[in-house]
């Protein structure tokens, strides 16, 4: 029979501090604090071995109400014998003294008991594994749906437009394949369409106050901003929640108060700054969107320094100032290409910059777009689109699409089957419809 071990991860689980983990940890497995602080210092060691898979999946529920992480590992058995059977441990909290797991005084003696944890026993080493994205999307079939959502969302005055939003992030999510399986979309237009019929009355209410009553427009608008950090959170939490890979969901833990730090305060130091606090804050905007994101319960981490976005900046302003000299010395119709010059230099260095900053449980994620390329996806895009009065649409989110899942490798320690989802509440979609209505659609990149 498979066997599995659980190992330890340092990094606490969302709502918990490294404090209140490591009280939990010396209490649970009667830890000193030489122990404790070996175990820190060597990521992945075995707190438990012998289990089967019901077993492990109980002492790691049990550890995850304590802030504790950790992954399951399949084992393998060198000797058969006969398996003793190991009693999950119980729901409620443990009392002061009665730990579920016992450990040697030193990581070089034998365990205590079967059941003790070998905290000085480490992982063997994984091999990194290098991933190509791949997006198997067809222009040609795209197409088929993108008219269907654009005629029936005409027809319809627009409700159909929570159908078509689902079918189109169905079709681009279905088409997405990360080590042979593909992404999934998993939310329900009707709960979409509630959200946006509440947004539609709020701005339809808004309008008329702005055209025969003014300062009540005002007063209404002040009141909206304290919405807009709530509309933020809960956008992404959708998004999240509503995302899944090989039927594990993603998650979001954002707070109201770090969304209302990337919304409003820090866009207003960049303002009385003038634009010198824009790296910073895009930096504590992706650092938000990354840090509070979670796959199962494995948390999102986020690499990026502020350096890093200030001299991003720095390069962007030299390109500008180049493209505007370049402008006034040529023709002013170079304006035109310097300002695409820009679009295509800043978006595939930006989205190079947030994807190589992120790390999830020891994968990594590298991105290697061209910025020629970009610029050129974009321009022809752009040509062929106006050509085609709108036609070419398809094809181009088709190849914009396929050219991103081309420049995408995931850097993978070890199998994504280990990663365990939680089950997760539902989530109203209101907060996501109302940033679309109010053109607060939460775009990372």
């Amino acid at each position: 029979m498979l066997k599995y071990r659980l190992l330890f991860n340092p990094q606490p689980l969302s709502g918990f501090s490294l404090e209140q983990v490591q009280q939990h940890l010396q209490k649970l497995l009667k830890l000193n604090d030489n122990q404790l602080r070996a175990l820190y210092m060597t990521p992945g060691k075995v707190l438990k071995k012998d289990l089967d898979k019901d077993q492990a999946e109980a002492y790691r529920q049990h550890l995850a109400r304590y802030g504790i992480a950790v992954t399951l590992e399949p084992q393998l058995e060198l000797e058969p014998g006969p398996v003793q059977q190991e009693r999950p441990p119980e729901e409620a909290p443990v009392p002061a003294g009665k730990a579920v797991f016992a450990v040697p005084d030193t990581p070089q003696q034998q365990p205590l008991t079967p059941n003790a944890p070998n905290i000085g026993e480490r992982s063997a080493p994984i091999r990194e594994r290098r991933v190509p994205m791949e997006f198997t999307g067809d222009g040609r079939e795209y197409f088929g749906i993108w008219i269907i959502n654009v005629v029936l969302t005409i027809l319809t005055f627009g409700i159909y437009s929570a159908w078509a939003k689902v079918r189109t992030r169905k079709y681009f999510y279905g088409h997405s394949i990360l080590d042979g399986n593909n992404f999934q979309y998993l939310a329900d237009p009707k709960v979409i369409l509630r959200g946006r019929i509440i947004a539609f009355f709020a701005l339809v209410i808004w309008n008329l106050t702005s055209n025969f009553l003014p300062i009540l427009s005002l007063i209404l608008l002040l009141a909206i901003l304290p919405a807009i950090p709530w509309v933020l959170a809960r956008s992404l939490r959708f998004n999240a929640v509503n995302s899944a890979y090989r039927g594990v969901r993603f998650n979001f833990t954002g707070s109201y108060g770090g969304a209302a730090k990337v919304v409003l305060l820090w866009p207003f130091v960049s303002a009385i700054t003038f634009s010198l606090g824009l790296p910073l804050s895009l930096h504590q905007k992706h650092k938000y969107q990354v840090e509070n994101s979670h796959y199962g319960l494995s948390q999102f981490r986020f690499n990026g320094t502020l350096t890093d976005y200030y001299l991003f900046g720095l390069k962007i302003l030299l390109v500008i100032i180049a493209a505007g000299a370049l402008a006034v010395v040529v023709h002013p119709l170079v304006a035109l290409f310097g300002y695409l010059l820009v679009f295509g230099y800043f978006m595939a260095s930006l989205t190079n910059l947030y994807l190589n900053n992120i790390e999830l449980a020891g994968n990594r994620i590298e991105s290697t777009m061209s910025k020629r390329t970009t610029l050129w996806i974009y321009f022809t895009n752009s040509i062929l689109i106006m050509l085609t009065l709108g036609l070419y649409t398809p094809w181009a989110k088709v190849r914009m699409a396929r050219y991103r899942a081309e420049c995408t490798t995931f850097i993978i320690n070890g199998d994504l089957d280990k990663f365990v989802g939680t089950q997760l509440e539902q989530v109203n979609a209101l907060g996501q419809e109302l940033g679309d209505m109010f053109d607060m659609d939460v775009a990372v990149i």
